[in-house]
Protein backbone atom coordinates (compact mmCIF):
# COMPACT_ATOMS: atom_id res chain seq x y z
CA UNK A 1 0.00 0.00 0.00
CA UNK A 2 1.39 3.28 -0.77
CA UNK A 3 2.34 5.70 1.60
CA UNK A 4 2.57 9.89 2.48
CA UNK A 5 4.33 11.63 5.05
CA UNK A 6 2.30 14.64 6.26
CA UNK A 7 3.40 17.39 8.51
CA UNK A 8 0.84 17.79 11.21
CA UNK A 9 0.46 21.19 13.73
CA UNK A 10 -2.54 21.40 15.14
CA UNK A 11 -5.60 19.03 15.49
CA UNK A 12 -4.25 16.14 13.70
CA UNK A 13 -1.06 16.37 16.71
CA UNK A 14 -1.36 13.49 19.39
CA UNK A 15 -3.58 14.38 21.93
CA UNK A 16 -5.76 16.93 19.96
CA UNK A 17 -9.53 16.28 18.70
CA UNK A 18 -8.72 15.40 15.10
CA UNK A 19 -6.21 12.93 16.17
CA UNK A 20 -7.92 9.40 15.80
CA UNK A 21 -7.66 9.76 11.88
CA UNK A 22 -4.37 9.42 12.37
CA UNK A 23 -3.48 7.37 15.19
CA UNK A 24 -3.17 3.82 13.88
CA UNK A 25 -0.59 5.60 11.31
CA UNK A 26 3.73 5.74 11.56
CA UNK A 27 4.69 8.48 13.78
CA UNK A 28 8.08 9.67 12.36
CA UNK A 29 9.31 12.10 15.09
CA UNK A 30 8.89 16.29 15.95
CA UNK A 31 9.81 18.12 13.55
CA UNK A 32 10.58 22.21 12.68
CA UNK A 33 9.59 23.55 9.56
CA UNK A 34 10.75 27.00 8.30
CA UNK A 35 9.47 29.74 6.43
CA UNK A 36 5.72 29.43 8.17
CA UNK A 37 3.88 31.89 10.62
CA UNK A 38 1.28 29.80 12.77
CA UNK A 39 -2.15 32.47 13.22
CA UNK A 40 -5.10 31.65 15.36
CA UNK A 41 -8.47 33.37 14.82
CA UNK A 42 -10.73 33.98 17.38
CA UNK A 43 -13.86 31.69 17.12
CA UNK A 44 -11.77 28.88 14.92
CA UNK A 45 -10.89 25.99 17.09
CA UNK A 46 -7.59 24.97 15.27
CA UNK A 47 -4.39 27.08 14.15
CA UNK A 48 -3.71 28.33 10.56
CA UNK A 49 -0.35 28.01 9.33
CA UNK A 50 0.51 30.57 6.13
CA UNK A 51 3.80 30.68 4.23
CA UNK A 52 5.93 33.96 5.29
CA UNK A 53 9.67 35.30 5.26
CA UNK A 54 10.51 34.01 8.31
CA UNK A 55 9.29 32.12 11.30
CA UNK A 56 8.96 28.50 11.79
CA UNK A 57 6.53 25.57 13.22
CA UNK A 58 7.23 23.12 15.62
CA UNK A 59 5.48 19.63 14.93
CA UNK A 60 4.99 16.30 13.91
CA UNK A 61 5.41 14.11 11.08
CA UNK A 62 3.65 10.92 10.22
CA UNK A 63 3.64 8.59 7.35
CA UNK A 64 -0.07 7.39 6.57
CA UNK A 65 -1.69 5.50 4.19
CA UNK A 66 -3.29 7.51 1.07
CA UNK A 67 -6.99 6.54 1.60
CA UNK A 68 -6.19 7.76 5.39
CA UNK A 69 -4.54 11.50 3.45
CA UNK A 70 -7.88 11.22 1.15
CA UNK A 71 -9.90 12.09 4.28
CA UNK A 72 -7.72 14.60 5.75
CA UNK A 73 -6.67 16.19 2.27
CA UNK A 74 -11.07 16.43 2.13
CA UNK A 75 -11.37 17.83 5.59
CA UNK A 76 -8.50 20.27 5.42
CA UNK A 77 -9.47 21.78 1.57
CA UNK A 78 -13.42 22.29 2.85
CA UNK A 79 -11.72 24.71 5.62
CA UNK A 80 -9.33 26.24 2.90
CA UNK A 81 -6.53 24.52 3.47
CA UNK A 82 -4.63 23.45 0.17
CA UNK A 83 -1.38 20.52 0.20
CA UNK A 84 1.62 21.89 -0.59
CA UNK A 85 5.40 20.40 -0.64
CA UNK A 86 7.60 21.21 1.78
CA UNK A 87 10.29 19.27 1.86
CA UNK A 88 11.32 16.14 0.38
CA UNK A 89 8.74 13.70 0.16
CA UNK A 90 6.92 15.47 3.16
CA UNK A 91 3.69 17.60 2.64
CA UNK A 92 1.36 20.15 4.76
CA UNK A 93 -1.81 21.83 4.88
CA UNK A 94 -1.15 25.60 4.22
CA UNK A 95 -3.75 28.43 4.66
CA UNK A 96 -3.24 30.75 1.83
CA UNK A 97 -2.13 34.17 3.25
CA UNK A 98 -4.66 36.10 1.11
CA UNK A 99 -7.53 34.39 2.70
CA UNK A 100 -6.78 34.58 6.50
CA UNK A 101 -9.36 36.73 8.37
CA UNK A 102 -7.66 39.76 9.24
CA UNK A 103 -8.37 39.38 13.19
CA UNK A 104 -5.38 36.86 12.90
CA UNK A 105 -3.23 36.82 15.71
CA UNK A 106 0.35 35.43 15.65
CA UNK A 107 0.67 32.71 18.07
CA UNK A 108 4.23 31.83 17.53
CA UNK A 109 5.79 28.36 16.60
CA UNK A 110 3.43 25.94 18.05
CA UNK A 111 -0.23 25.17 18.99
CA UNK A 112 -1.25 24.52 22.98
CA UNK A 113 -4.98 24.80 22.59
CA UNK A 114 -6.30 22.24 24.92
CA UNK A 115 -8.94 19.99 24.20
CA UNK A 116 -11.18 21.90 26.87
CA UNK A 117 -10.81 24.87 25.64
CA UNK A 118 -11.58 23.99 21.66
CA UNK A 119 -14.63 22.41 22.81
CA UNK A 120 -15.27 25.96 25.07
CA UNK A 121 -16.06 23.37 28.39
Amino acid sequence: MRKIRIFVYGTLKRGFYNHYLIQNEKFLGEHCIYGYTLYEVPGFAYPFMVKSDGGFVKGEVWEVAMDVFEIIRRMEESAGYRVKSIGRNLFAFVFPKSRLPKNALVIGCEWHKTDREVKGS
